[in-house]
């Protein structure tokens, strides 16, 4: 929720950014979709956070990356992210999205 609220307002990712208000909607109308839902922390994210961030290949910059992965490969999910950082996460099952489809 933060990463959409914040990404989709900020210049440096879209050419148009969305209105604090137009971010909102956009998001509730995700959480509107069945298909998608909040999780709770599974109880191993936590160990599996520290595995990650230990690696010793973890930039300072990437504990949020660190984490998300921890809590997506602890709940068994799939992450789906523009970020290609997401890459280096060994047994994170990763869908890097294109920003911009090939020519």
């Amino acid at each position: 929720m933060l990463g959409l609220l914040r990404l989709s307002t900020q210049p440096k990712v879209l050419s148009r950014t969305l209105t604090h208000e137009e971010a909102w909607s956009i998001y509730r109308q995700y959480l509107a979709n069945p298909a998608v839902c909040f999780l709770a922390e599974p109880a191993s994210t936590e160990a599996q956070f520290a595995t990650l961030s230990l690696s010793g290949i973890m930039p300072h910059r990437l504990w949020t990356d660190a984490y998300l992965a921890a809590f997506a490969i602890a709940a068994g999910c799939r992450l789906v992210s523009f970020d290609d950082d997401f890459q280096r996460f060994d047994g994170l099952n990763f869908l890097h999205l294109a920003l911009h489809p090939p020519s």
